[in-house]
């Protein structure tokens, strides 16, 4: 059997009559399949919330015979501003990119034009995708920011509670060591600590729903390997994510295993994961650097239930016909050159999550 001939300076070549095989970095997306964030549609470049704060007494007593009511205490209300970033990222196909190559199959055709868009457009998309993937992590954490470290918006410091960000919970700060290094560390008394400090600074006035940790694979593995769990941790394996026969994640556990998720552990109600993520950001010279969603023996709370906690928007899209109009997840754009020589793929996003309570954002990590 004849082999097929190959382009050694190009395997790509329509010469080349094999299947083409795409390499292609992880996708992650546990956070937009989620839906955690409730986003809204806002019409300007700038979002304005209020952080409403009540102070719920209790009533005295009065007499009947002529005694003064009890007044309640009026709302204070405080008002925040916060700047919705906007993205604009551009591709091109040429006819050098579609003349003399062949399309992914096996037949030997040559590529269509038509292949090529959509092979552009979902590269576009996916990147797109990853951006929003990445964001949604960080904000977690209490800090909206980019891929590249800029700063979008800083909810503890808006808040006011960025001096404590890194402080343990023992000094009302919002980190928990689980000292996981130490073997008379009490891990499940670690995990109570933490819901109820959790409890405490939801401060929602009404009940909360399950608490989720993701993080590193480091922490977990500490974690899982602790001597005070590790039974607990094997009784959970066997039964492959179930308590007592009944799913009590379902909804998270079926989502994690689409996204790379493998490892998960609950404890006392606390729902421990692993998420690997991986983010490749471009450095504009040829090279590529990579961020991680958890570095460290580290992760972050993720409270449920919470009204309002974790919100976001899709700002407008940088054109005429977008201006003062709601916008969407994204745009994609398709300009012809009137030469009939390049075709312009423009992708705009303006997304923007943020945790509207940083105080349930807890770092869970181990320093031993």
């Amino acid at each position: 059997m004849a082999k097929p001939i190959r382009s050694l300076d190009n395997p790509s070549r329509l010469t080349d009559l094999t299947t083409e095989i795409n390499e292609q970095d992880n996708q992650f997306g546990v956070f937009n399949a989620m839906g955690l964030f409730n986003v809204e549609s806002v019409s300007q470049e700038t979002i304005t919330f209020e952080k409403n704060i009540k102070n719920v007494t209790l009533i005295p007593q009065t007499t009947r015979r002529g005694g003064q009511a009890s007044r309640g205490v009026n709302r204070e209300y405080e008002v925040y501003n916060l700047n919705v970033p906007y993205f604009e990222h551009k591709d091109f196909i040429g006819v050098q990119d579609i003349q003399g190559y062949r399309g992914n199959s096996l037949d030997g055709q040559a590529e269509s034009l038509a292949v090529a868009s959509a092979k552009k457009v979902m590269d576009m998309r996916e990147s797109a995708d990853q951006t929003r993937e990445y964001m949604q992590i960080e904000a977690i954490k209490g800090l909206t920011k980019d891929a590249y470290g800029v700063v979008i918006a800083d909810m503890f410091k808006e808040f006011g509670l960025d001096t404590r960000r890194n402080d343990e919970i023992s000094a009302e700060g919002f980190s928990l060591d689980f000292d996981l290094g130490n073997a008379a560390t009490k891990v499940y008394d670690k995990v109570d600590e933490l819901k109820r400090y959790v409890g405490k600074k939801a401060a929602t006035g009404a009940s909360i729903g399950r608490i989720e940790v993701p993080c590193s694979e480091s922490f977990f593995d500490a974690l899982k390997n602790h001597e005070s769990v590790q039974e607990a941790y094997a009784m959970w394996s066997n039964r492959g994510g179930q308590n007592g026969g009944k799913e009590i994640y379902r909804e998270s556990l079926s989502i994690f295993a689409n996204w790379g998720v493998y490892s998960t552990f609950e404890i006392n109600g606390v729902l421990f994961w692993t998420y690997p993520a991986e983010f490749s950001v471009d450095q504009g010279d040829g090279t590529y650097d990579t961020v991680t969603a958890f570095t460290g023996k580290e992760g972050y709370t993720i409270v449920h239930g919470v009204k309002d906690a974790y919100r976001g928007a899709f700002g407008p899209r940088n054109t005429l016909s977008g201006a003062n109009v709601g916008g969407s997840e994204l745009y994609m754009s398709e300009y012809r050159d009137v030469y009939d020589k390049e075709i312009e793929f423009t992708l705009e996003m303006s997304p923007l999550y943020w945790l509207a309570r940083p105080q349930l954002s807890i770092r869970c990590h181990t320093t031993t």
